[in-house]
């Protein structure tokens, strides 16, 4: 199972909603998630010391594992989860962004066809051997008759990343389904700047399949735990930012999050 570095909550434990989080859960509500993470960095720390003075609480033995957005009763919108995996993924704002990917697409082969199989060795490869710093990351792509969630580009390599959340399915417009939409765009893209290697990848909670063949399905849960993994990873190896730690101590308990995925 996975861990998380907070510490456990009772779920009888009512009266932390009440007060000690009350002012808390309304500073989070009234932020933009990404301006946030960025810039409120006294948020953090007022997080941080709110959790660690359970530890002081005399019920703590009692306490299962806290999940802090399922306490602050926080629900997000597929375009906020699709904010939070962008800025997870974009090398500017984690360091691991990166091999991230990598590992993302590792896993997509686990659910692909063996045409696609091959297909995604050689985006990985492009990946490989293309600087973090080439590696642009876009919300909301816009293409002649689609609009794609993420898109994560290089001049050998194009990943498209679909989000579906919460029951959301695709749109269907002018008698074509979204993906199929989305990779006609994609394929035009990709042609344009003679990139060879590019893939769309379709995720969901329960891994639901895409009206397009040539996008691959992937479960939203594998996400967060290649996701969890890195975040691990990096604040094992000790940060050097106090504002990185922060950072990456709140993402790692968002994707942690039973009550988000």
């Amino acid at each position: 199972m996975r861990t998380t570095q907070f510490e456990v909550l009772v779920n009888s434990y009512q009266s932390i909603r009440m007060k000690k989080f009350d002012n808390i859960k309304k500073l989070i509500e009234n932020f933009d998630y990404r301006k946030y993470l960025l810039k409120k960095r006294e948020s953090f720390r007022k997080a941080i010391k709110l959790i660690e003075n359970f530890k002081n609480n005399n019920i703590y033995r009692k306490f299962i594992k806290f999940d802090l957005f399922k306490t602050l009763r926080i629900n997000l919108k597929e375009n906020q989860i699709s904010d939070m995996i962008s800025f997870v993924l974009n090398s500017q704002n984690i360091k691991c962004a990166k091999y991230i990917l990598i590992d993302i697409l590792k896993e997509a082969q686990q659910y692909a066809s063996k045409k696609q199989v091959v297909k995604l060795e050689k985006i990985i490869n492009a990946v490989m051997d293309t600087n973090d710093h080439f590696i642009k990351v876009k919300r909301e792509y816009p293409g002649n008759i689609s609009r794609i969630d993420i898109r994560i580009f290089s001049k050998s390599f194009v990943v498209d990343i679909e989000m579906k959340y919460d029951g959301g399915s695709e749109t269907y417009i002018n008698r074509e389904y979204q993906t199929k939409r989305e990779y006609e765009d994609l394929k035009i893209f990709a042609e344009r700047n003679k990139i060879d290697n590019y893939i769309g990848l379709y995720i969901s909670p329960f891994g639901n399949f895409p009206a397009s063949p040539n996008f691959i399905s992937l479960p939203l849960y594998k996400l967060a735990e290649i996701i969890i993994n890195w975040l691990n990873k990096d604040l094992k190896n000790e940060l050097e930012d106090d504002l990185d730690k922060e950072i990456y101590f709140v993402l790692r308990h968002f994707f942690s999050s039973k009550y988000i995925f």
